[in-house]
C-alpha cells in the first residue's frame, strides 16, 4: 500500500525520484552502519512513530540496517489553544514499545519535549528501551 506522503511526492516529482530518494536513504544507512559500527558507534534512524504518511510497517524495514529507531514525539502533546495551555495532553509510548518488542535486539530511543514555565522554555528528555 502506498502511503499518503508517497502519493503526494509521486504527484510532485514523479515516482522515479521518490524511489531514488528512498533507495538513497537505505544506502545512506547501510554505508553509515558499515563505516561506524567498527568504531563502536550505534546507528539509529528517526521514523518509527505512527504517522499518516507512513505505511503500517512504520519503516521497520530499516531496522535491518541499523541498531534501532527513534521517535521524537511521545508523552506530552503541546497545544496552541490558549484555553488549553495549562492542560497537559498525554500520548502513549505503548504502541511504539509494542512494535519494537518484535525486535528485542534493537534499541528504541524516545525523545520528548516538555513545557516549563507555561511553554516559554522547552526541555528535552530521552529514554532508551
Amino acid at each position: 500500500m502506498t502511503s499518503p506522503l508517497t502519493r503526494f511526492w509521486n504527484a510532485r516529482i514523479g515516482p522515479g525520484k521518490v524511489v531514488a530518494w528512498n533507495s538513497g536513504l537505505v544506502r545512506l544507512l547501510a554505508e553509515t552502519k558499515a563505516a561506524l559500527a567498527p568504531l563502536g558507534k550505534t546507528i539509529l534512524y528517526n521514523g518509527i512513530a505512527p504517522a499518516p504518511h507512513r505505511t503500517a510497517d512504520r519503516n521497520r524495514r530499516l531496522l535491518s540496517l541499523t541498531d534501532g529507531a527513534s521517535n521524537e514525539s511521545f508523552c506530552l502533546e503541546g497545544t496552541n489553544d490558549p484555553a488549553a495551555r495549562k492542560r497537559v495532553l498525554f500520548t502513549s509510548i505503548i504502541e511504539d514499545a509494542t512494535v519494537m518488542r518484535q525486535h528485542p535486539e534493537k534499541i528504541l530511543l524516545e525523545f520528548t519535549n516538555y513545557q516549563v514555565d507555561e511553554g516559554t522554555i522547552n526541555k528535552v528528555a530521552l529514554g532508551r528501551y
